[in-house]
């Protein structure tokens, strides 16, 4: 009986080891596009964490092996910022009384007679 010949499969992101890694890339990568188009977000992030685990089992042939086994995890993120602008000035002065500090309307001429009805 003729020896079986055993599939080779490098490990390098070229070759077919990484496919399904490659395939969730691509797949997170136009959910991530399509979501910043969408809320108008210019800076996305993707981040591809590769855990890489490493195994001694005894196969057929009786002889101990080290098997790799090689999980991965894609995460992508994008700010989505609102922002308004708005201004409070000017026409209050701060003051405190005993207990709290207020703001009391800034009117030159009757800020003494305000004051004393505000304490």
């Amino acid at each position: 009986m003729a020896a079986e010949k055993k599939k080779v499969k490098p490990i390098d992101f070229e070759s077919n080891t990484f496919k399904q890694m490659k395939d969730d890339m691509m797949s997170e990568l136009n959910v991530l596009l399509r979501e910043m188009e969408r809320h108008g977000s210019e800076d996305g992030v993707m981040t591809v964490k590769i855990v890489v685990h490493t195994e001694e089992k005894q196969l057929d042939d009786g002889k101990p092996h080290v098997v790799p086994s090689f999980k991965h995890k894609i995460k992508t993120g994008f700010n989505v910022q609102h922002e308004k602008e708005g201004e409070l000035a000017g026409d209050y002065v701060l003051k405190r009384n005993d207990k709290n500090l207020y703001q009391l309307e800034l009117l030159t001429e009757q800020l003494d007679m305000m004051e004393e009805e505000v304490e």
